[in-house]
């Protein structure tokens, strides 16, 4: 690859891919603006074999469409530029071919063939960015992708996100008076501090829970709150990638366990392939609806506190 790197930094006369890139649009609008994907044409016969064969044969697989060939040729072109990011709304702006272009539409279409791209591992999804994958990486990703991680491991990953990273204390001190409350947790039905509970309990669904669908609603989720007891239930909302980022960073930290100092042509590959995935886990727990349980724990926790103390009072 130390060829494309080479194009990549400009050594390439840039005069001629414009041409070339111009040439192709001449005979549309003059509404018309230029796909980055066009310069692709300009370097193609300049490749390895090997990468104009992967983009080749990527683009007559049946399963993408054009537009999803061309966003391929986009993120394969920038590769190698560390000063533009491939990031969701850069290669919405690389994608417009005309001046009036619908850009939330782009920008739907533009994600939906990431998605592809990604699901067919031609891509890979690094924090908010979007990288070309070399044969040796997808075979890497492939790998990591088929490592079979039990239940009990990602119950034991989401637990230390959730309850040491984000709820972080297991007593609540209760403001009006400053005593503490021992506080049991449990997630996904797992209880996490053994079988007696304290006064104070805080339950977690999570899509990982077999029952999770049955708490589909306030509705279903209150009783459990308000029977009495001093227990909170929260139910995590399903959206976004939260959980299977969860999952590809069990599956990576297996993976690269397994293989340490196992491999060492390939040991660059699997640092960076630990570097992000140590970043892909400090991004998890801003997702949606986990940074939620502070706020919801600390106030509901507030009100059944001072229903325990009002009991205490009343038994006195």
């Amino acid at each position: 690859m130390q060829r494309v790197k080479q194009l990549a930094m400009g050594e390439r006369s840039q005069l001629e891919a414009f041409q070339t890139a111009a040439q192709q649009i001449s005979a549309q609008g003059l509404d018309s603006l230029v796909p980055f994907w066009r310069f692709y044409a300009a370097i193609e016969s300049f490749l390895e074999p090997a990468v104009s064969r992967t983009i080749t044969q990527a683009c007559q697989n049946g399963i993408l469409d054009e537009f999803d060939g061309n966003l391929l040729k986009t993120l394969f072109l920038i590769r190698y530029v560390e000063t533009l990011k491939s990031t969701l709304d850069n290669l919405v702006t690389l994608s417009i071919d005309r001046i009036d272009a619908d850009k939330v539409e782009l920008r739907r279409r533009v994600e939906k063939s990431l998605n592809t791209l990604e699901r067919l591992m031609l891509i890979a999804r690094v924090e908010d960015k979007y990288v070309f994958l070399t044969n040796e990486e997808k075979e890497i990703e492939n790998e990591i992708r088929n490592v079979d991680v039990d239940f009990s491991a990602i119950n034991k990953k989401l637990a230390s996100i959730i309850f040491d990273d984000i709820l972080k204390s297991r007593k609540y001190r209760y403001p009006a008076n400053k005593q503490d409350f021992d506080i049991s947790r449990f997630l996904n039905g797992h209880p996490l501090d053994g079988a007696v509970l304290n006064d104070l309990v805080v339950k977690i669904l999570t899509p990982k829970d077999p029952t999770y669908s049955f708490y589909n609603s306030d509705a279903t989720c209150r009783p459990y709150t308000s029977e009495g007891d001093g227990c909170i239930l929260i139910r995590l909302p399903e959206e976004g990638r939260t959980w299977s980022d969860i999952d590809l960073v069990v599956q990576t930290e297996k993976f690269l366990k397994d293989n340490a100092g196992q491999r060492p042509e390939q040991a660059t590959l699997l640092s960076e392939k630990a570097r992000e995935n140590s970043n892909r886990e400090k991004i998890t727990p801003c997702s949606v609806g986990i940074t939620t349980c502070r706020s919801r724990c600390l106030g509901d926790w507030r009100a059944l506190t001072e229903k325990i103390l009002h009991a205490i009072e009343y038994c006195r």
